[in-house]
């Protein structure tokens, strides 16, 4: 699922991660992310590819938390 998720940012907003890494917090979270979250997960794009990134998402509380 991660790897699906991965290939809609990539259509969505193409091939700049910065941009990617926001349009997956609007989706996943409904938010843009903090400064720090931003950095973060970018170096994660950059060294371990934009998939890591969307697994690590899926991982978190914030986006399994159901209020």
């Amino acid at each position: 699922q991660a790897g699906f998720f991965a290939d809609r940012l990539r259509a969505e907003v193409g091939d700049d991660v910065v941009d990617q890494v926001a349009r997956a917090f609007e989706l996943a979270y409904a938010r843009r992310p903090t400064p720090s979250e931003q950095t973060r997960l970018v170096t994660l794009a950059t060294d371990h590819g934009l998939d890591q990134v969307c697994r690590a998402i899926f991982n978190t509380a914030e986006f399994t938390l159901i209020r």
